[in-house]
């Protein structure tokens, strides 16, 4: 089975990508079967519990290594071993060979898009502050922060919203990873 294939398979049901034209046909046609020898895929995943969460014991859960572990195992893979990775090294640690798979939810984007497969989203969602009750420094958008000298943003290092907060003019001193 070529690996285009195999994610067409996957792409109805799960966030998984994989590299796009990066890597020569032969080994596209033999990713599968390498796959269900080693008896696992390793996935990419974000430390960012309901979506991605590693357990005490070294359990990965949360809803996307769920969906890519039923997913797997429908195409005959066992298992999924996950490692934590921030979002601006996923990709590029895709295209290393450092995972077969990325179950993180990276915004699609064309630079992306060029870089890798996505498969159909499972999730869509958008962004939003959580605020102290009341908003007291009345924040509503990145340059709002930027603007007031007291507010600080935790942000998902290499996330799209640790580059909108910079973009934005927060300054690095108080875009909290």
């Amino acid at each position: 089975m070529k690996l285009k294939d195999f994610m067409a398979m996957a792409a109805g049901a799960t966030a998984l990508m994989a590299v796009a034209a990066a890597t020569p046909a032969a080994a596209d046609e033999n990713k599968l079967e390498e796959l269900k020898e080693q008896g696992f895929a390793r996935i990419a995943i974000a430390n960012e519990p309901p979506f991605t969460a590693v357990g005490a014991d070294g359990k990965v859960s949360g809803a996307a290594p769920d969906v890519a572990r039923e997913i797997f195992k429908r195409l005959g893979v066992a298992d999924v071993v996950a490692s934590i990775s921030e979002y601006g090294a996923m990709i590029p640690g895709l295209q290393a060979g450092r995972h077969d798979a990325i179950t993180a939810g990276l915004f699609m984007k064309p630079e992306r898009c060029a870089a890798v497969a996505y498969s159909q989203p499972i999730l869509c969602d958008a962004e939003a502050f959580a605020l102290k009750k009341g908003n007291p420094l009345g924040l509503k958008s990145y340059k709002d922060i930027a603007d007031n000298p007291d507010a600080k943003i935790g942000a998902p290092g290499g996330g799209t919203e640790e580059k909108l907060a910079l973009e934005a003019g927060v300054p690095r001193d108080r875009v909290i990873v």
